[in-house]
Parts: C-alpha cells; structure tokens; sequence
C-alpha cells in the first residue's frame, strides 16, 4: 500500500494540511505529517506520528543560507520519516523538504494556496518541475501551472461544529503583522452597523470593540466564526473557514503590512470566485452590502482530491 508524508508550515499552511490529511483518513491510507513546532500545528496534529522541524525562512527576516543548510542536515538524519508521496502544502519548510524528497527519488506533490490566484507562492512554483502532480484550486491559477491538477474548489478541514445564528461581526486581520490604524479604522464602520469582536494581540487599545487578546485554538475561533453575523478578513483560510465551512458572508481586505501576502489582485479575484466582499477602504455601507448580498459559494474540493489519491 502507497504511504504518504505532508508536509505543514503554519498558519494557513497547516489548514491545507489538516485538509489533506482529512482527506487520507477517509481513504483509509497510511501517513505521517512533518509540521512546524507552531500552536496551530501542533492542534491540528495532535495524535498523529508527526515529526517537528524548524521552518528554514521566516516571513520577517532576512533570507538565511545558514538555516536553510540547517534543514538539509535535519532532513538527511531524519530521511527514513518520508514515505513514498511526499505533499507539500507550501512555504520554505516545503521547499526544503520537497526538494530532498525527490533527490531520494520520492514522488512529489505541491499544492498551491486558493488566495495566491493571480501572483503564485514561491515554494509551489519552485516544485513545479519536479513535482509528479500539482494541485491548484481554480482555473486561472494554470496560468502559472500549466499541468496541474484543477480541483474547483478548497481542501479544508472539516468542519467541528455547526453555524449558529449571527450575533457580532468578527474582525481578523492575522497576528504575524498587526496594523493597529487599519483595524481601528475598519472597527469604527463595523461598529456603526453590528457589535464588533475582534482578534487583536498588538500595543495599545482598539475602541467600541470587544477585543480577544489571547491565542485561541482552532475549536474556539471556529466557534466564534460560528456565532458571527459576518467576518472582515485578509485573504487565507480564516475566510475559507467562514464562508466555506461555516456560510458565513466575509469581507475581505488587505493588511498591507503582510508584504509576502496576498496582493489586491488575488484578493479581488478571490472574492470574484467565492462571491466574498472585497474593499481596501471598508465603510458602513460596503459592510452592510456584504452582509446583504453575499451568499459564499460552497465550493469545498476534499472529494476531487480523494479522488486523486493511490490506496
């Protein structure tokens, strides 16, 4: 029986992960899973065999060789952990372990993230050539990977609870670089049109919101993606979770601070696919039009992509 590796970084990394590995429990094939020793992974992977490895590039820092060179040596002492598919969900860890993977003469698969639609991630294109398949979620992402595999929709965990009726509008613009006028600014017309709750774990106090500080869990933010009338967010799988999993309207926006991100362009486009909101300069009235008019898309993948899998 075929086996296979995932390989997960973070963040929205590790959802695609956790997705896929929904996706092989349902094939009933065997697994294990290399993760970043990160809160969210470590959740998403608790009592799996897993295998922890520092992510050689991080988003903030400069590029460096030396942590790179550290990957390799940390994959060559632990190569016998890699099955016979290696999956790589994107980010440097992928890279890293992709690339070592296939010099083992392992089949590679690279998944490209649904929010990089018009300008590509760097891992899933750098594994294009040597990947035995690809796997991107809409049509215009051939564009970049003119073989792959498209699957018309998300890979997502499965959901763990049920929608509830809408009581606040939740506001989550990611904690890697918070951008504290921005969410200020989007708070205030929030709060003119519902009750805010709002993720924020920066300096300084953000007004006429109830403000959750603390690192939540998966099952808690879902649960708060559950109860909420809409979610305000930047493109990733905090959006996928809510209009997909959960039918929840989402706005999305841009947090400019997220350099790396993805852009205005895949924003729009996304938000075309999905029938999610897009505003760069979000108002009162483009929140309620988001609420009134948009009903997300259900276009959840896992089934096309068990498909895909060898038993």
């Amino acid at each position: 029986m075929v086996s296979y590796t995932i390989i997960a970084s973070g963040g929205g990394h590790s959802a695609l992960a956790k997705g896929i590995v929904d996706c092989l429990e349902e094939k009933n094939v065997e697994f294990n899973i290399i993760h970043t020793p990160d809160p969210v992974s470590r959740e998403f992977f608790d009592g799996y065999e897993t295998l922890e490895m520092e992510r050689p590039r991080i988003p903030t820092k400069p590029l460096s060789i030396k942590r790179y060179l550290k990957s390799y040596t940390s994959m060559l002492k632990h190569r016998r952990f890699l099955n016979d598919i290696v999956i790589s969900a994107g980010s440097s860890l992928g890279f890293v372990v992709g690339t070592f993977s296939w010099f083992l003469g392992k089949e590679v698969w690279n998944f490209e993230v649904p929010d990089r639609i018009v300008h590509p991630e760097q891992t899933p294109r750098a594994l294009y050539p040597i990947s035995k398949k690809t796997f991107v979620s809409w049509e215009k992402q051939k564009i970049h990977f003119p073989k792959a595999i498209v699957l018309n929709g998300v890979v997502l965990p499965k959901p763990v609870t049920k929608p509830k009726g809408g009581g606040y509008i939740l506001i989550s613009l990611g904690t890697v670089a918070e951008d504290k006028e921005l969410l200020q600014k989007i708070v205030d017309e929030a709060s003119k049109v519902d009750d805010v709750k709002v993720l924020y774990r920066g300096p300084g106090k953000i007004k006429n919101a109830e403000v959750i500080s603390e690192f939540l869990s998966r099952k808690d933010l879902v649960e708060l993606i559950a109860k909420s009338r809409m979610v305000i967010t930047h493109p990733g799988y905090t959006a996928f979770e809510a209009g997909l999993n959960y039918n929840k309207p989402v706005l999305l926006t841009i947090n400019p601070r997220y350099k790396k991100g993805p852009t205005v362009e895949d924003a729009k486009e996304l938000a075309r696919i999905l029938n999610f909101g897009f505003s760069d300069r979000i108002t009162e009235r483009i929140v309620m039009a988001a609420i009134e008019e948009k009903k997300p898309k259900q276009l959840v993948a896992n089934a096309k992509f068990i498909k895909t899998l060898k038993g």
